[in-house]
Formats: structure tokens, C-alpha cells, sequence
């Protein structure tokens, strides 16, 4: 009951919430990233996978200072 009606599970199934580049890729649907290591790393279970080395196509923004001091803060 939990998994299928929690606003938070509904989320972490459905690969167009997720954001960065983890939202960018085109392998989302099969990977999706670790959402427990995002999660502990910067506290937003659906931000982008932070130890992922891929670029996606077409994804060209850089790691941003905020993304790494965010790191800092949780990591």
C-alpha cells in the first residue's frame, strides 16, 4: 500500500521527475542513478547522481559550486 500510494515512491518510479542530468539522459529509464547515494549526498532523492561520470547528449552544464557545497553540507 505504502509503495504504491506515497507521494515519494509515485515520484522516485516516474523517470521524468528526475533532475540534472539524470533527467537529460537517455538511459533513465533503464538506470535512474542511485537515488539512495543522491539522497545522501545532497539530500534530494531525485537530483542528479553526483558520482555518475556519463554526459548525457546534449547536457552540457557544468557541476556547479551550489551542487558540490550542497555535497559539504550533507556528505
Amino acid at each position: 500500500m505504502i509503495y504504491r500510494e506515497a507521494p515519494l515512491f509515485n515520484a522516485l518510479r516516474n523517470s521524468s521527475m528526475l533532475k540534472g542530468k539524470c533527467g537529460a539522459c537517455e538511459f533513465r529509464e533503464i538506470c535512474g542513478g542511485s537515488r539512495a547515494r543522491t539522497y545522501a549526498m545532497t539530500g534530494d532523492p531525485l537530483g542528479q547522481e553526483m558520482c555518475c561520470t556519463y554526459q548525457p547528449a546534449g547536457y552540457s552544464r557544468e557541476t556547479s559550486e551550489s551542487d558540490w557545497a550542497m555535497i559539504g553540507e550533507n556528505g
